[in-house]
C-alpha cells in the first residue's frame, strides 16, 4: 500500500542513504584500484621487455621507477600527522623478480620471469578525521624471456 502522496516514505530516505554511501566509497577505493590497474599494465609492459635480457636487477629497478610515477600514497611518520607523497609505495623490498631461464637471473633466452609487487596503501577517510582504509595489493604479472619472432 503507498503512503500519502507527499510524504516521504522511508525506504526512499533508505535508498538515498544506500546511494550517498555508495558513491562515497566509489570516490575514497577507486583511485587505489585504478593506480594497482596501472600499475599492473606496467608491469606487463616490464616483463613483455624481459626477453631484451636486462637481469633481474634492471627489471627491479624499471618496476620500482614505473611506481614511483603513479598516483600518491599517504605515509604516517611517528608525528602523527599524515603525509602525502608522490607514486605508490614500493621499494626493492616489495619486488620480486623471478627467472626460470638456466641462469636464473633473467640473462638467458629461455624460460620465464615473473615480476610480482606486494604493497599496502593506506586511504584517509575524507569528512572522517583520523580514520584510515589499509588495503594490500599484490599485481603479478608472468613473460616468456624468448623473444617474439615474425
Amino acid at each position: 500500500m503507498h503512503g500519502a502522496p507527499g510524504r516521504i516514505q522511508i525506504t526512499s530516505i533508505l535508498l538515498l542513504l544506500a546511494i550517498a554511501a555508495g558513491g562515497y566509497f566509489a570516490y575514497v577505493l577507486l583511485p587505489p584500484y585504478s593506480d594497482n590497474y596501472t600499475l599492473k599494465q606496467d608491469l606487463s609492459g616490464v616483463a613483455n621487455q624481459a626477453w631484451k635480457k636486462a637481469g633481474q636487477r634492471e627489471l627491479q629497478k624499471q618496476v620500482i621507477e614505473k611506481a614511483q610515477s603513479i598516483g600518491t600514497h599517504l605515509e604516517i611518520p611517528p608525528s602523527g600527522l599524515p603525509i602525502e607523497v608522490r607514486g605508490l609505495p614500493v621499494g626493492e623490498d616489495e619486488v620480486v623478480v623471478t627467472c626460470t631461464d638456466s641462469s636464473h637471473d633473467c640473462t638467458g633466452g629461455d624460460g620465464e620471469a615473473t615480476i610480482t609487487v606486494t604493497y599496502l596503501r593506506i586511504i584517509a577517510l575524507p569528512y572522517l578525521k583520523g580514520k584510515y582504509v589499509k588495503l594490500n595489493f599484490a599485481p603479478s604479472v608472468k613473460e616468456s624471456l624468448q623473444p617474439v619472432e615474425w
